[in-house]
């Protein structure tokens, strides 16, 4: 039986989930990033001589309650987000850039690395419609999206970079 919620105006809602988390936001993301990179780097990285193809990404994941009935659509415009057609009350892309961007001065300031950090805001659950005119600055994806436009990313930093970042925020990570 799925519950329905109220919003504040009476309207009632359902949950875009369909069982309850039992993760964290984004992991399993990660695992399907993890997972992509040993399906399709590894063999890149001993054909390459150990170069890796991958990006620095930040996901900045929102989950909203979907209508009762109806589409559930996530409308972006290469600016600016509605979620059915309603602006969030907090500023998504604004959130998701500025994530990045700490990211982006963190790795600088404390490892002397300039890399370039995509900023994503996902939405699991819903319906995103592509942009008329894609914005590179942020994706808005689906979580369905997400592995296939990170799989395409052009970017690209060399292993022993990867290395480095990973290392850094595992011990940023533990210390935090």
């Amino acid at each position: 039986m799925k519950a329905l919620l109220k919003t504040k105006s009476g309207q009632e809602t359902r949950s875009p989930l369909k069982a309850k988390p039992l993760r964290l936001p984004g992991q399993s993301l990660d695992e399907e990033i993890q997972r992509l990179l040993i399906d399709k780097v590894d063999s890149y990285l001993v054909a390459a001589g150990g170069m890796v193809c991958i990006a620095v990404f930040t996901i900045e994941t929102k989950t909203r309650s979907k209508p009762k009935r109806g589409r559930a659509i996530v409308h972006y415009d290469g600016q600016t987000v509605s979620v059915n057609g309603r602006q969030p009350d907090r500023n998504p892309i604004a959130q998701a850039k500025a994530r990045a961007t700490w990211l982006r001065e963190t790795l600088a300031r404390s490892i002397g690395l300039d890399v370039h950090v995509q900023p994503i805001v996902a939405f699991p659950g819903w319906f995103v419609e592509p942009p008329a005119n894609p914005s590179r600055d942020v994706w808005v994806l689906s979580r369905k999206e997400e592995p296939s436009f990170i799989e395409n990313s052009r970017q690209s930093i060399d292993s022993q970079t990867t290395k480095t970042i990973r290392l850094f925020l595992k011990q940023m990570a533990r210390s935090g």
